[in-house]
Order: C-alpha cells, then sequence, then structure tokens
C-alpha cells in the first residue's frame, strides 16, 4: 500500500515540478518580451506553448507514409541509396587527397572527365564502370575483386 502513496507523492511532485519550471519560464519569456529582446507576443507565446510537438517518426508517417507502405519504403531506400553515394565520394575524395591529385589528374588517370570525379564526390552516382575506373586508378584493388573484376 506504501508503494502507491509513493507513486502518487511522487506525480505528484512531477507535476509540481512541471508547473514550477513552465511558471520559471513563463516568467522569463514575459521579461524578454518586456525588454524587446523577445520578438512574439504573449499571446503567440500562449498559442507556441499550447501547440502539439510531434516526433520525427510520426511526422515520416503523417507525410510519407506508415513504414512498410510502398512509398515509404521507396523513400527510405532513395535515402539510403543517397547516403551511400555520398560515404563513397567523401572516401574517393578522401583518397584522392591523401594520393595529392587533383580532380582533373585522377580523371585522366582513370579515363573520365574531371566533371564525373567532381560528381562522385559531391555524391552524385555514377555508372559502375567510371567508379571501377577511378578505384583502379587509385589502386584500391579491393572493392574491384570483391565485385569480381580486376584492374
Amino acid at each position: 500500500m506504501s508503494h502507491i502513496k509513493t507513486s502518487t507523492g511522487l506525480e505528484q511532485l512531477k507535476d509540481q515540478l512541471a508547473a514550477f519550471y513552465a511558471q520559471q519560464i513563463d516568467d522569463e519569456m514575459d521579461a524578454l518580451w518586456e525588454s524587446g529582446q523577445w520578438n512574439v507576443s504573449y499571446f503567440d507565446h500562449k498559442k507556441i506553448k499550447s501547440m502539439k510537438i510531434y516526433t520525427h517518426d510520426e511526422v515520416l508517417d503523417d507525410v510519407i507514409g506508415k513504414k512498410g507502405t510502398p512509398r515509404r519504403e521507396r523513400l527510405e531506400a532513395e535515402v539510403l541509396a543517397g547516403v551511400e553515394a555520398y560515404k563513397m565520394g567523401e572516401a574517393l575524395k578522401s583518397e584522392r587527397e591523401r594520393q595529392n591529385l587533383t580532380q582533373r589528374e585522377l580523371g585522366e588517370k582513370a579515363g573520365v572527365d574531371e566533371s564525373t570525379v567532381s560528381k562522385i564526390e559531391r555524391g552524385y552516382n555514377a555508372t559502375t564502370a567510371s567508379m571501377f575506373r577511378i578505384f583502379c586508378a587509385l589502386g584500391v584493388t579491393g572493392v574491384m575483386t570483391q565485385a569480381g573484376h580486376g584492374c
């Protein structure tokens, strides 16, 4: 029975602390408004305080669709592909810079345009053939071997 009272006491304390901190925030915002350092009216402040805050997942569910829906799956796959392309570009740029090569020099060495090297480094997709040529030109053969190609 004391557990229930303690739990209720903790809930009351939690509510009192929440009310206390909410009042502190109200007071600070009012002081900022009165001093001219806050550009939201008191009414707007009250309106903002009463707004529901949504989690990232709730927004995704509402805007894109729930997990498992075709649209959500397609968009998440596109985002993942974009992240992977970005990582690949960063790795390529890092290795190119480690070897003190310009994009133009790497492009010439790989037999691709400088613009192709630039696009890949910025996370844009490129043909597999261009990627393999660039990796070979940099001497990154582990990727080539895993893909079943040799330089």
